[in-house]
């Protein structure tokens, strides 16, 4: 657990101060845990979330992954108003048996705002569904430049699994998007304080 309780309680300066110098045995990890948890809930809480979150990835081989195939889907308009196909290396399957839990939840998580993707929006094909990380309204190929190289995240929550995946957009080539280092990572303070309130405010339009 120490690895993914670091990583979230270095997030607080005075938890970091503490823990800068490691522990060497179980007794020392318990201990700081015991010492510091009252007031510090939400970052031990969240390091618990994240070692469930990778354990059971492992466990049970629930992830998510690019497709590999590049998809022409959209077209934009470029600096001459003409028509432009868009070539996406952006689409990410999701399994089938996340996408049918009860309680499976998608969320896309760009410049600090999150935004719950409606489970109709995805599409099925084979044995997975798949989600356009491109996820943007763009009309104009020149657009695309406000989001080169800025970090985005998506949140899949579901009763046997919750997972968290980050990735950086790179568009290049004139007309091609790509969706790089796609990699599970860890949920921090902030993103389980923001999906609380998703739940709560899909709960109270019920």
């Amino acid at each position: 657990m120490s690895a993914n309780l670091f990583e979230t309680t270095n997030k607080n300066k005075e938890l970091k101060a503490i823990s800068s110098d490691g522990f060497n045995n179980t007794k020392q990890l318990v201990n700081f845990i015991g010492e510091n948890y009252k007031g510090n809930e939400k970052y031990f809480d969240t390091s618990l979330k994240n070692e469930l979150s990778f354990f059971k990835s492992s466990l049970f081989g629930y992830k998510l992954e690019l497709l590999g195939d590049t998809k022409r889907v959209k077209k934009l308009r470029n600096k001459f108003d003409l028509d432009v196909t868009l070539y996406e290396k952006t689409f990410v399957k999701i399994p089938k048996i996340l996408y049918k839990d009860k309680d499976f939840k998608f969320v896309f998580v760009f410049d600090g705002k999150y935004q719950t993707i409606e489970k109709s929006t995805l599409i099925l094909e084979n044995d997975y569904y798949i989600f356009d990380l491109y996820n943007q309204n763009f009309t104009q190929l020149e657009q695309l430049n406000t989001i080169n190289h800025k970090k985005a995240s998506i949140i899949v929550i579901s009763s046997q699994v919750e997972l968290k995946y980050d990735f950086v957009y790179s568009y290049k080539d004139f007309n091609y998007l790509f969706a790089l280092n796609f990699e599970q990572s860890s949920f921090t303070p902030e993103d389980v304080e923001e999906l609380d309130k998703l739940i709560e405010k899909k709960e109270e339009t019920k």
